[in-house]
């Protein structure tokens, strides 16, 4: 019979909290508010339109007039919805720029009433931004946990919240990244497991969370072959970096290239630009929450 230690493995929140240390520690991809301030310039949800959305706001299972909180907020994907039905929202973000295409679209909407507009990091000191204990019914955080503390992120997503937390973490290697290709090219592909060490730390916080999935498919579109070549080269050598595989450079452009050629196709509104023939399909695990002892 084989031995192991009495902590080889996780028992508490701050044991998972190691592990998802470890984690982002390793992670090639992540990126800070300088990185979305500048693609908030030209920056589009590639969703199928409103698929995400209307998922995420059906499982939040929101009552009428419920104040949220919408950490992560982006360019509004979340809140803008929210806000024209009617209920208050204060929208936060780490980066100026996307806020910045927030308070567009809310003056835009004439919605100024009912969104308050917050910059704010996980890392922040959040009671001196103003986000009290229990100041909101719903916290969200979607798409949005990019973090090496993720149990402090949810401890404080939990603290704000009276009634109920939601958020949004990958099923797959990334949202960035086209396992399709990933695989065919020869690497090995495994979920990114992001949802487990959350449903851990929760759960170890007394809470029952609930899991289920959203699929989202995204249309990708690109200039000319070239354009699409480097873009999907970049997704392979990232990959390359966080899994440890490895594939000589010569050898890795061949795969890719062969890959696409055998994918890329005219779009279909008869513009310039290419597509892949099938669209690529990227699944959220959404996790939720209601505040209370667990059972």
């Amino acid at each position: 019979m084989s031995a192991f230690a009495p902590r080889s493995f996780p028992r508490t929140a701050e044991d998972w909290s190691e592990l998802w240390h470890n984690k982002q520690q390793a992670r090639s991809m992540e990126h800070g508010a300088a990185y979305w301030d500048a693609r908030s310039r030209t920056y589009e949800s590639k969703d199928s339109p409103g698929s995400y959305t209307a998922h995420f706001l059906e499982y939040a299972a929101l009552a009428p007039g419920d104040a949220v909180f919408d950490m992560g907020c982006g360019t509004g994907n979340l809140t803008i919805p929210l806000a024209r039905a009617g209920h208050q929202v204060c929208a936060a973000d780490f980066s100026s720029g996307m806020l910045a295409k927030l308070e567009e679209a809310v003056c835009a909407e004439g919605l100024q009433d009912r969104v308050r507009i917050v910059q704010l990091a996980w890392d922040d000191d959040w009671e001196a931004a103003g986000i009290h204990e229990g100041a909101f019914d719903a916290c969200f955080a979607s798409r949005s946990i990019a973090t090496e503390d993720l149990l402090g992120a949810l401890c404080k997503l939990d603290g704000a919240a009276r009634k109920r937390c939601c958020i949004t973490l990958p099923y797959s290697t990334s949202p960035r990244i086209d396992d399709r290709m990933i695989a065919d090219v020869g690497f090995a592909v495994h979920p990114s497991y992001d949802s487990s060490y959350a449903i851990a730390m929760v759960s170890a916080l007394g809470q029952l969370p609930t899991l289920t999935y959203i699929p989202t498919t995204r249309t990708d579109t690109f200039e000319s072959t070239e354009a699409a070549l480097e873009r999907y080269l970049d997704m392979a050598r990232a990959y390359e970096a966080d899994a440890q595989q490895h594939l000589p450079g010569d050898e890795l452009r061949s795969r890719v290239s062969a890959w696409l050629d055998a994918n890329l196709v005219p779009a279909a509104d008869d513009s310039h630009l290419l597509t892949l023939k099938e669209q690529r399909t990227s699944f959220w695990a959404f996790i939720a929450w209601t505040k209370g002892p667990a059972a």
